[in-house]
């Protein structure tokens, strides 16, 4: 996925839209597609192989809840844009971080969690 932007807008409360940006050249980018997500806090991309994806950090929902899943898109080489909804979700408590590591060869995730609404508690079980 080379040549692509991502950018951030805030709609309503915590729901944001994020926006990927494909470059045409080094003055042009035109919207390549745009995805919904909850109180997005941080957004990271990373190839595995051929593959490639897009891994969301969501932080709260709209009623400020913060059991969010952590979402991730892969991109589709047929249709040549990311997965309409998201590949795979995984659960987190208010995610403020996502990194994505390669160790050997291996792709870990890393998500920094916070705040747990419904337990209220900062502490990670």
């Amino acid at each position: 996925m080379p040549g692509c932007l991502i950018d951030c807008l805030f709609h309503g409360l915590f729901l944001i839209f994020i926006k990927a940006w494909k470059c045409i050249n080094v003055h042009f980018f035109y919207q390549l597609q745009e995805f919904q997500t909850k109180g997005a806090s941080d957004v990271e991309f990373f190839s595995s192989g051929s593959d490639h994806f897009l891994v969301f950090s969501n932080s709260r929902n709209n009623n400020g809840e913060t059991l969010v899943h952590v979402d991730v898109y892969k991109w589709d080489n047929t249709t040549m844009l990311f997965t309409p909804s998201p590949w795979q979700r995984l659960e987190n408590q208010g995610a403020v971080a996502v990194a994505v590591v390669n160790i050997e060869g291996v792709i870990y995730l890393a998500v920094a969690n916070n705040y747990n609404s419904l337990l209220k508690t900062y502490t990670v079980q």
